[in-house]
């Protein structure tokens, strides 16, 4: 009797952890057909946990309670066990195909078969009561009707989640989850072998109920107790279950990765979209104001105009390489060499070729500083911004670009005019593209970017830059260039 007590508490707490594992892997925004079916079984499990541990407290139940106290205890217990198994059947009923389910209401049938059931044991409990029966008597008549339960209930439950859990195979392969294929077979069969333990195997004899073993004659000829093999079979069901909730641990992690590659692309864009604002057209305009001085040449010195206009075309072939270059590759076909000191130079050169401004330029600092050339790319990127800004809105007669080291610590590189200014703030979104695209690379590489400007009084666009990622070799001899 003790072992049957400690094998009916471990049944039941088999059955309580199925039901609670499975209550806290449910995941509301899943597109898994398990999400919509889940709470039937952690429903059962957590009910038939509780019959069974019924059966462990009953010998007290009996001890210490009056013969209505035991009654009414066993007509909870008789209950429990058939709610549970109602729960079983809806959770396969609404696991199974849409072509399979059939119509709404076939799915209703596990609630009908319930309440069919329920109303028995109502009027067998409203006539015991009516017409009070030997204890012994009244408890046949309720343990008959919780084996009616067996087959009205528990065996169809069994079967239909057997059969639905297999028909997921299907679904699992196609979206790729092949791996959760053998643990879906072990938990269907672990419900076949349930709803045979259920519906073939009765308690006692005698009870008026088709079966083909009872607990005894099985006993004997296995040298296994059933409770042995209904122990078993819990066990296997809820490790097998709880490997198949597994899916949306790996729905999580799919679409976190998702999510990743979402990011990259995003990512991947924003850096397309800053390197053809500010590489490709700014170029383009570039060009485009170096023709504008071509005409005004033509009329005063041909040559002079002649050699700007091979300069524009030069220019526009190297545009045109790169324009090829994220065509085929989705970067630009010409990068930096690395050398800060000449790629911004450059920059400045090209700038103060096609522009009729009086440019100062004091770089020489930069000479003693190294950057990877990622780096040196982007603080290019950046000048060449700030200075298309200066062409287009400044209104300015004169520029400056500037560098300066920070006790070794920082470069800060400076690009003033004396324009018209304007109120950062007042800038339409439109307009905010340049800014923001000179923000985010000055990130990019760690550093940081200021914009000082006042209507009527010019701006200034600062770029501070650690030398964290680079060195700095103390110069010789350093001075400006005009």
């Amino acid at each position: 009797m003790a072992f049957q007590s400690v094998v009916f508490f471990f049944y039941g707490l088999g059955f309580f952890v199925l039901g609670m594992a499975t209550a806290f892997q449910y995941r509301p925004r899943s597109e898994f057909p398990l999400t919509k079916a889940i709470w039937a079984l952690a429903g059962f499990g957590v009910f038939h946990a509780f019959h069974e541990w019924s059966l462990v407290f009953a010998p007290i139940q009996e001890a210490i309670l009056p013969p209505s106290g035991v009654l009414l205890f066993k007509v909870g217990e008789a209950a429990a066990t058939a709610v549970s198994w109602a729960l079983l059947w809806q959770f396969g009923a609404l696991l199974l195909p849409q072509s399979e389910r059939g119509s709404p209401v076939l799915r209703r049938v596990p609630l009908a078969v319930f309440l069919g059931w329920l109303v028995l044991l109502g009027r067998v409990h409203y006539l015991l009561r009516l017409h009070p029966q030997p204890l012994a008597i009244a408890l046949a008549e309720l343990r008959s009707l919780e084996h009616l339960a067996h087959y009205l209930l528990g065996v169809p439950a069994a079967v239909v989640t057997a059969w639905a859990l297999l028909g997921q195979a299907a679904e699992f392969r196609a979206t790729r989850l092949d791996c959760l294929v053998a643990p879906l077979r072990w938990a269907s069969c672990s419900f076949f072998c349930y709803a045979a333990l259920t519906g073939f195997v009765i308690y006692r004899p005698g009870l008026g109920l088709v079966s083909l073993f009872t607990q005894t004659e099985l006993a004997t000829w296995w040298s296994v107790s059933v409770q042995v093999l209904q122990l078993f079979t819990v066990v296997v069901m809820t490790i097998a279950t709880v490997r198949v909730l597994g899916i949306f641990n790996l729905e999580g992690e799919r679409r976190l990765e998702e999510a990743e590659t979402q990011r990259a692309i995003l990512n991947e864009r924003l850096r397309i979209s800053r390197d053809l604002h500010d590489g490709v057209m700014q170029s383009i305009y570039a060009v485009g104001l170096a023709l504008e001085n071509v005409l005004f040449l033509m009329s005063e010195d041909h040559s002079r105009a002649r050699n700007e206009l091979e300069r524009s075309m030069a220019r526009l072939n190297d545009t045109i390489q790169d324009i090829r270059g994220y065509i085929l590759n989705l970067r630009p076909a010409r990068r930096s060499t690395g050398d800060l000191y000449a790629s911004v130079l450059e920059v400045v050169a090209q700038f103060r070729a096609g522009v009729a401004l009086r440019t100062t330029i004091e770089l020489e600092p930069l000479r003693a500083v190294s950057l990877p050339p990622e780096q040196v790319e982007e603080v290019c990127q950046i000048v060449r911004e700030a200075l298309t800004n200066v062409a287009r809105h400044a209104r300015a007669t004169e520029v400056a670009v500037t560098a300066r080291l920070q006790w070794g610590q920082a470069v800060e590189l400076a690009v003033w005019d004396n324009g018209q200014g304007f109120q950062p703030a007042s800038i339409r979104p439109e307009g905010r593209q340049g800014l923001r695209n000179m923000r985010e690379r000055a990130e990019g590489i760690g550093g940081s970017l200021e914009v000082n400007s006042r209507r009527g009084r010019g701006t200034e666009v600062v770029l501070r830059l650690p030398l964290g990622g680079g060195s700095v070799d103390e110069p010789e001899h350093s001075h400006s260039a005009g």
